[in-house]
């Protein structure tokens, strides 16, 4: 009789079972520029073009021939200036956001207090594909409109979300009190700014739009920042519309008191709606933080979390938008920094609000972001402003992203990430030899 043993020696990495090494992504900046002149610069949206290069609108002190001028730029996968454009007349006029159009060129909206109707009016440009101005024209009346967001839907249309703000003269016992008719005013337009429908919404008190989408229904959502009376504090408000611009609900958001801001939306694939903005310490209103909510297709909301010092500072999201990756970004302005007076702040987080990685950008001045996106190659861009007032020339550290100065007071910044993959080395493994079984013959 023979006593066989079989003996298998079990190593855990590279023999009888393969593990997948772990991965971690950090984040890396590739460059930063600033834009603008000796005065001040403003960017309110920024667009990536097909060519890897983005589009920068916003406003200007600097250029042009007014008070403020509209100001558009495109730049290159490096940052630098391609073309620039100043639009505008000798009054106040500013662009807010920018779409992509069918024939290459560009739907702008904005506001203008040069040309139209009344003070001032909604401003609707389309330029070429180099920046050069198709047409543009005043919507408005006698009173006050203000432009706010565009959006480009299904059908290939145009959607204008701005407001209306009209004046009455009432008698009162003893008195003339004079009043205003505060309205959200939502417009549909075709390529050549044909008005398809526009309908507007009451509210109580004075407000400004801050987002628009069009939902998974074809209809529209929106947010903005109002009071729900003149008593109040401004607050936040969302509202769900059909394909029609009619109202199907509304949603206050904010504590009574102090004044909670959503400044953007981002549409989720199941029908919900993630929601940024900043929102204030009732016993502080010096204390601010990011503030991050998930809302359901009725505008309920399910959670909402909060980011940054919390209790020491002022902290705000000022921008929401997806990686390729399906993962949040998120940015704005951290309040406490060691890297200046307040910083761009960006970051990556899961789709429940858990942070992965967050990044700072500051000089020895208050820099805040204002718009991030994702270009095609996955790198992320983020613009926002610099209010540079006292500056070393000295070069800074590189690991604490505290650059060498290149700005002026109030020019715009631009700053590109690449997100990089990384593996985690795993701990190192003892061999284990185990008697399996014994085969007697």
């Amino acid at each position: 009789m023979k006593l066989i043993c079989f003996f298998f020696t079990l190593c855990c990495i590279g023999h009888s079972f393969v593990y997948a090494t772990p991965e971690t992504e950090i984040i890396q900046m590739s460059w930063t520029k600033s834009y603008g002149g000796d005065a001040h610069e403003t960017v309110h949206a920024m667009l990536n073009t097909s060519d890897g290069g983005q589009i920068l609108v916003g406003t200007t002190a600097s250029k042009g021939i007014g008070k403020t001028d509209g100001w558009i730029f495109k730049v290159d996968e490096t940052g630098e200036i391609v073309w620039e454009r100043t639009i505008g007349g000798k009054e106040d006029d500013t662009l807010l956001d920018i779409v992509a159009n069918d024939k290459g060129g560009y739907m702008l909206t904005g506001t203008t207090f040069s040309k139209g109707h009344g003070s001032a009016d909604i401003w609707l440009v389309r330029i070429d594909e180099v920046g050069n101005m198709d047409w543009n024209i005043a919507l408005g009346t006698t009173k006050t409109e203000k432009g706010g967001e565009i959006i480009k839907n299904a059908d290939g249309e145009y959607v204008i979300a701005g407001t209306r703000h009209l004046g009455n003269y009432t008698v009162g016992d003893s008195s003339r009190r004079y009043e205003l008719a505060h309205y959200i005013w939502l417009m549909k337009f075709d390529d050549e700014a044909n008005l398809l429908w526009d309908e507007r919404v009451h509210v109580d008190a004075m407000l400004y739009i801050t987002d628009l989408h069009q939902t998974q229904d074809g209809g529209y959502i929106l947010s903005a920042i109002s009071k729900k009376d003149v008593k109040n504090d401004e607050d936040s408000f969302i509202m769900k519309m059909d394909n029609e611009g009619l109202v199907m609900w509304k949603k206050w958001l904010g504590q009574k008191g102090v004044p909670d801001m959503i400044h953007g939306i981002l549409p989720m694939t199941n029908g919900t709606f993630l929601l940024a903005g900043i929102s204030i310490n009732k016993n502080n209103e010096e204390d601010a933080n990011g503030w991050l909510l998930l809302m359901d297709g009725m505008g309920y909301v399910t959670w909402e979390k909060f980011y940054g010092n919390i209790g020491k500072g002022g902290d705000e999201f000022h921008a929401i938008n997806r990686t390729k990756d399906n993962y949040i970004l998120l940015a704005g302005l951290n309040g406490e920094s060691s890297l200046s007076e307040g910083s761009m702040w960006m970051l990556k987080a899961k789709r429940n609000g858990d942070i992965v990685w967050e990044q700072k950008f500051g000089q020895q001045a208050i820099e805040r972001a204002y718009v991030v996106s994702v270009n095609r190659n996955n790198e992320i861009l983020v613009a926002g402003n610099s209010d540079l007032h006292a500056i070393s020339s000295e070069p800074a550290p590189t690991d604490n992203h505290k650059l060498a100065a290149e700005s002026t007071p109030g020019n715009v910044r631009l700053v590109k990430y690449a997100p990089k993959k990384i593996q985690i080395a795993p701990k190192q493994q003892t061999p284990v030899t185990t008697e399996l079984f014994n085969i007697t013959q």
